[in-house]
C-alpha cells in the first residue's frame, strides 16, 4: 500500500506563480519526501538538465534554485472567469476550500460579523455581484434586503473589521476582483476604499475565523474561489 501511495503521489504536482505570468511546479512526492527533514519545506521542482535549450533535453526534478531552469509559462491556458454581474456566489477560501465566506448566524442586521464557516449551502454564504463602474463590484449579502459586505467605518488600516451594513453607494462597500495568476481560478478581493485586501484573519480555517481587511501579501489566506451558484 506504502507503494502504492507513492506511485500517485508521483503524479501530482503543485502549481504557484511569483510573478503572475511564470510557475514553478512542484512534486507532490518530493514534498511529502522531505517532509520529515528538519527545515525541509522545500521540496523537489521541475528543472530543464543544466538549463538546456536544445531538442531533446531531458527534464528532471532538482532542488529549488529560482533559475530559469525551473521556471514554465502555460500559453493558452484560460484561467476561470471573474465573478460576473448579476450571478450569485460563494466564495471559497483558498487554505480550505471546504470553508466560504459567511455572515454570523445568518443575520439580517447592520454590522453583522462576515466570517469562515464551512459550506452549507445558506443565505449566509450567497453573494450576489453587483456592477458598482469603474471596475468595481458590490457583494450583496443573501441574508437581507439591501445588504452588503462593508469595510466597517470605512477604516484605512490592516485588520479592519469586515461586515455588513445596508447599501450605501460608498467605496467602503466597492471591491475590485483581480486574478492571483494560480491556475486554480483564485482571485483577490480588493477594497476600492483603501486597497487592501479582504483576508481570512491570521489564516486560520476553523469555523468563526474572522475576516478583514489588510495587506496584500500574496498569502492563501487572502485567495478566494468564486463558486457560482445561479
Amino acid at each position: 500500500m506504502a507503494v502504492l501511495a507513492q506511485r500517485f503521489l508521483g503524479q501530482k504536482w503543485r502549481i504557484t506563480t511569483f510573478d503572475g505570468h511564470n510557475y514553478t511546479i512542484s512534486s507532490a512526492l518530493g514534498i511529502r519526501a522531505i517532509a520529515d527533514r528538519p527545515g525541509g519545506e522545500e521540496g523537489y521542482v521541475l528543472d530543464v538538465q543544466g538549463s538546456g535549450t536544445t531538442a531533446g533535453t531531458n527534464v528532471q526534478i532538482y532542488q529549488p534554485n529560482g533559475s530559469g531552469a525551473q521556471r514554465f509559462a502555460f500559453n493558452g491556458v484560460q484561467l476561470a472567469a471573474p465573478p460576473q454581474a448579476g450571478s450569485t456566489y460563494a466564495l471559497a477560501s483558498r487554505l480550505d476550500t471546504d470553508k466560504v465566506v459567511d455572515v454570523q448566524w445568518a443575520s439580517p442586521a447592520d454590522g453583522a460579523d462576515v466570517w469562515l464557516w464551512g459550506w452549507n449551502g445558506s443565505a449566509a454564504q450567497r453573494f450576489t455581484v453587483k456592477d458598482a463602474g469603474g471596475g468595481a463590484i458590490e457583494l450583496w449579502t443573501g441574508t437581507g434586503a439591501n445588504k452588503v459586505v462593508d469595510v466597517a467605518y470605512s477604516g484605512m488600516t490592516s485588520g479592519t473589521n469586515v461586515w455588513q451594513w445596508t447599501a450605501n453607494g460608498s467605496s467602503a462597500q466597492r471591491w475590485i476582483v483581480r486574478p492571483t495568476g494560480d491556475l486554480d481560478g483564485s482571485y483577490y478581493i480588493v477594497s476600492r476604499a483603501n486597497g487592501l485586501y479582504l483576508d481570512v484573519a491570521s489564516s486560520g480555517t476553523s469555523d468563526g475565523t474572522n475576516i478583514w481587511v489588510y495587506q496584500g501579501n500574496a498569502s492563501a489566506a487572502q485567495k478566494f474561489l468564486p463558486r457560482k451558484i445561479s
